[in-house]
């Protein structure tokens, strides 16, 4: 079997078609970022605006949340409630697997503080 003639299809006209398009795609691409740039923009200057407005709004402070605070007060007595240091230990001790869990003390501690709790959440 041989071959006489090989047959040339064009393919200019596909390939500028394409190419149209594409750049088409790619105006209304930059069309589309351009006023999306603008909203983006127009947007932010309303957050700044809103922002740098102050809001006052009335605060109730339940009884409930005032004896909260006054008992977490109270409980600190003018202690630092936070020590860094003794943290720390623990937290190597944890990671270390040092560090003893009695889960029958924790479950009872957490079902006392639920019942503590009762209702609160609930004003």
């Amino acid at each position: 079997m041989t071959i006489d003639k090989v047959q040339s299809t064009p393919l200019t006209p596909v390939i500028e078609t394409k190419v149209t398009k594409t750049a088409e795609e790619a105006d209304k691409a930059r069309a589309l970022g351009a006023r999306r740039a603008v909203d983006a923009d127009q947007q932010a200057s309303t957050r700044s605006a809103v922002a740098n407005e102050v809001v006052s709004l009335p605060v109730k402070v339940s009884a409930t949340a005032q004896q909260m605070m006054q008992a977490a007060r109270l409980a600190t007595d003018g202690k630092e409630s936070f020590d860094a240091k003794k943290v720390e230990r623990l937290r190597r001790e944890i990671m270390e697997g040092r560090f003893p869990i009695d889960e029958e003390r924790l479950a009872r501690k957490v079902m006392e503080l639920e019942q503590q709790l009762g209702d609160l959440g609930r004003e």
